[in-house]
C-alpha cells in the first residue's frame, strides 16, 4: 500500500499502565505518530513515552484530553502539515490496531470525512467485554441513534474507535464531558460529514476496565444524546 499522507493516533489515558506499551507499539505499525494525553497516577506516561509515543500530561476526562491533542495539532501547523487522518482510540487496548489501517485507507480515498466503528454488527464482542446491562443499554440507545439519523448501520451508541480527516478533527468543538465524547462525535459527524461505518470486534477487557462505566452513566449518556440531537428526535429525522 502506497501512502502519501501521514496519520496520527490520539489516545487519552488514565491509569492504563498494563496495556499502554503494546497499544502504542502496535499503533505505530499503522500510523506515523501516537499522541498520548495522560492524566494518570501510575506510570502510564513513562511507559508510553518509552515505546515511542508523544506524551502530553493533562486532561480532565476523555473529551478534555482530545481537546488538548486538538490544540496541540492546531498550534503546530508545520509539524502536522502532511497529516490527513487522525484516529481516536480508547487507551484500554480492546480494539485491534489493525483496524487503524482500514480507517486510514478509507479516509485517504478522499470520499469521507469520518469513519465510525461499531461493536454491535455481525461481529459480536467478546463475552467479557461488557456487563450485561451495558450491552442492553448500548443496543437500545443505538436503535434510537440509528432512527434519528436514518443510519441503520449505526449500531453502536458509543464507538470507542473512529477516524477523522484532519479538517474534521480540528472542527469538532469537543465541548462535552465524561462519556459524552462519543455522543458529540456522532452528532457532529452524522450532521455535517460524509461518514462510513464498519464493524469491529471488541476484545476481552479485564474486570477493572470493564467496570469503569458507572451506573450513573446509564442516565448521563442518553441525556447527552438528547442535548446534542434532541431536535432530530422531535422531528423524527425528517429534515
Amino acid at each position: 500500500m502506497t501512502i502519501s499522507y501521514k496519520a496520527g493516533a490520539v489516545i487519552p489515558t488514565r491509569n492504563e499502565s498494563k496495556c499502554i506499551g503494546p497499544l502504542v507499539k502496535n499503533s505505530l505499525n499503522y500510523v506515523n505518530k501516537v499522541i498520548v494525553v495522560d492524566n494518570s497516577s501510575d506510570n502510564t506516561a513513562e511507559i508510553a513515552e518509552s515505546v515511542g509515543a508523544e506524551v502530553i500530561i493533562g486532561g480532565n476526562g476523555k473529551t478534555d484530553a482530545i481537546r488538548i491533542a486538538q490544540n496541540h495539532v492546531r498550534m503546530n501547523p508545520k509539524k502536522f502539515r502532511d497529516y490527513r487522518t487522525f484516529i481516536i482510540s480508547d487507551g484500554d487496548d480492546t480494539s485491534d490496531q489493525r483496524h487503524f489501517k482500514k480507517i486510514r485507507e478509507i479516509i485517504e480515498r478522499g470520499e469521507v470525512d469520518c469513519v465510525l466503528t461499531t461493536r454491535w454488527g455481525p461481529i459480536e464482542p467478546e463475552p467479557k467485554s461488557f456487563r450485561r446491562l451495558n450491552r442492553v443499554a448500548n443496543k437500545g440507545l443505538a436503535y434510537v441513534v440509528a432512527f434519528a439519523y436514518q443510519r441503520p448501520d449505526m449500531t453502536d451508541a458509543c464507538p470507542t474507535l473512529y477516524g477523522l480527516t484532519k479538517k474534521t478533527f480540528l472542527e469538532i468543538p469537543f465541548i462535552s464531558k465524561g462519556f459524552a465524547t462519543e455522543c458529540e462525535v456522532i452528532n457532529y459527524t452524522l450532521r455535517n460529514c460524509n461518514v462510513e461505518i464498519f464493524p469491529i470486534k471488541l476484545e476481552k477487557r479485564d474486570e477493572e476496565t470493564r467496570t469503569k462505566l458507572g451506573y450513573s452513566n446509564f442516565i448521563k449518556i442518553p441525556a447527552n444524546y438528547l442535548r446534542f440531537f434532541g431536535s432530530n428526535l422531535l422531528r423524527g429525522s425528517h429534515d
